[in-house]
């Protein structure tokens, strides 16, 4: 922990081989340790939330039209 605590605060430096023994051990590529990757998921999740929003509202504006006109055909 002492020693994760001095990395932290730029007492001492990771190396390339722990930087490597960290992603192997989390199954991630060396590049993810670099790059906050969240915004990205967000952003992502976002424009899928969008797109499952304007087919719910397509499918709902579709069935509200069918049901009108069946209201208005039993007329």
């Amino acid at each position: 922990m002492q020693h994760l605590s001095n990395i932290e605060r730029g007492r001492r430096f990771v190396t390339a081989e722990l930087l490597d023994r960290i992603a192997e051990i989390f199954v991630v590529p060396l590049s993810d340790l670099f790059i906050d990757i969240m915004p990205l998921q967000a952003n992502k999740l976002k424009a899928q939330a969008k797109r499952i929003t304007a087919i719910i509202d397509n499918e709902l504006f579709e069935f509200t039209a069918k049901i009108k006109k069946k209201i208005i055909d039993s007329l």
